[in-house]
């Protein structure tokens, strides 16, 4: 349950984040990096407002280009067109 409770908050902070920074996103555009912040975050094991402390972006291509750099780093590097599929997460007891 622990586990649960940690990955639940986890993505509650990227969702607030998301909400609070990017407040001009549509509803597609928040859940794609809300998606990766929570990605990046569990993989990293650090806070979601961590991975956006060094980038001041706030274009919505620049920033899913530079989250998709650090979420694949091998896949996104190569000159193909590289478009992953973000379906909306949520956790559910």
């Amino acid at each position: 349950m622990r586990v649960y409770r940690k990955e639940l908050n986890r993505l509650k902070s990227a969702k607030t984040l998301v909400k609070r920074n990017f407040a001009y996103f549509g509803v597609n555009k928040k859940q794609e990096i809300t998606r990766l912040l929570y990605e990046i975050s569990k993989r990293d094991d650090m806070p979601p407002s961590g991975i956006l402390d060094k980038s001041n972006l706030t274009d919505y291509s620049l920033l899913k280009k530079y989250l998709l750099k650090k979420r694949y780093p091998h896949s996104s590097s190569k000159s193909m067109d590289f478009r992953p599929y973000f379906p909306k997460l949520e956790f559910s007891p």
